[in-house]
């Protein structure tokens, strides 16, 4: 009877079985469209970093690290709480910075033994010297010699031009001057002198003269630039130093002592002639200056052999 039974309601326990797989089958498939369609976005991004050799992290527990190339021939596994080890490995290397005394002290040093290896070991008394002024439409053309004995150190010294302000520039400036044991020279050419020997002459010139009114006579005197005044030529020996404003000690300090020197006068010029502006462009053809010369005209210490004055009034 029971088997009977059986028989009977076996359509409908096949019937029920199909549902109940086919169900399975929906549940499943849906299941799976979910999933992809909540991390699809995350694993395209998950590849796209990888091509990029970012260290990402998958939606699992674990990190993997990827090579330069963007492939998986070197991964292994990192736990989500671990620190990376290449950052790790890279903040290891970095050194701290020197300090900016630290800085210039180095950088001392390295022109002090530059300068030295461009004369004889047993020089005692090297000059450097330099000019400043090629450059302008008007004012004076100025040069500086000086001597910084070898056990002497003046902090701050370096290219008259790298100063970021005209403070910092004054105040070595008065650190040089003021030294018992530093010598120092200057020397200038006018306007008018640039005129008739062309700047170039003339700057070597006022070079010359500023070398020969130092107090001693240096043994050895390094020349910023290509050429030698024709008065240290003849003696034999000066050294030419291309960039040695840079290179140098004494050099670098001759610039400054020049710089100021010059910027000095062309205030006071400013004080007579307000209406161009010296103060500001130190006689450097700036828009203001052209502009005030086209307004006002030439005054005195105008170069007349500079463009745009030799055209506008020769």
């Amino acid at each position: 009877m029971l088997w009977g039974s059986f028989r009977t309601y076996e359509p409908v326990l096949g019937a029920m079985q199909l549902h109940s797989r086919l169900m399975l089958c929906l549940a499943t498939t849906c299941f799976g469209l979910g999933v992809g369609f909540l991390m699809g976005p995350r694993l395209q991004a998950r590849h796209y970093l990888a091509t990029r050799a970012i260290h990402i992290y998958p939606p699992w527990p674990f990190a993997t690290t990827h090579s330069h190339t963007g492939t998986l021939d070197r991964v292994r596994a990192i736990p989500l709480w671990a620190a990376d080890p290449r950052k790790e490995a890279a903040g290891s290397k970095k050194t701290p910075k020197p300090s900016r005394k630290a800085q210039e002290a180095l950088e001392e040093a390295q022109r002090r033994a530059y300068e030295r290896s461009l004369v004889p070991r047993n020089c005692t008394s090297l000059a450097g010297v330099d000019e400043v002024g090629r450059g302008p439409i008007a004012g004076p053309v100025f040069a500086a010699a000086c001597i910084i004995p070898m056990d002497v150190e003046i902090p701050g010294i370096k290219d008259s031009k790298k100063f970021s302000s005209e403070s910092q520039r004054e105040r070595v400036y008065q650190l040089l001057i003021t030294h018992p044991r530093v010598l120092w020279s200057v020397s200038y050419l006018s306007s008018s002198e640039v005129d008739e020997l062309n700047i170039g002459q003339a700057a070597l010139q006022a070079m010359d003269s500023a070398v020969q009114g130092l107090p001693h006579a240096p043994e050895y005197v390094l020349v910023d630039g290509n050429d030698i005044p024709m008065g240290l030529k003849a003696q034999g020996n000066a050294v030419s130093v291309v960039k040695g404003d840079v290179q140098c000690q004494s050099i670098a300090a001759a610039s400054i002592i020049a710089k100021v020197t010059r910027d000095n006068i062309m205030q006071h010029y400013d004080k007579q002639w307000p209406q161009y502006g010296f103060a500001q462009h130190k006689g450097y053809p700036t828009a203001a200056h052209i502009a005030a010369v086209k307004k006002y005209g030439p005054c005195p210490i105008h170069r007349m052999s500079f463009n745009p004055l030799k055209d506008w009034y020769r």
